[in-house]
């Protein structure tokens, strides 16, 4: 995954932009988080696999970044 100097992410081609700068991305094979630069956290990906590990409470699946309120 890359981050370029406006925030807009790419993975494998997909791009994702996020509301704010970001400061830190990671991802797995079905799940990304991303630390914008105010340090708020943010997951989306597909909870199928993963048994809703996104963080948000639920077993969504998120198709855009959406920010974990619990942690935030």
């Amino acid at each position: 995954m890359t981050i370029d100097d406006e925030g807009v992410m790419a993975l494998n081609g997909a791009k994702v932009t996020m509301p704010v700068k970001v400061k830190y991305v990671t991802s797995g094979g079905q799940s990304q988080f991303a630390i914008d630069a105010n340090d708020r956290l943010y997951s989306w990906g597909n909870s199928q696999y993963n048994y809703g590990h996104l963080g948000h409470g639920d077993l969504n699946g998120r198709d855009t970044p959406t920010m974990i309120a619990t942690l935030s």
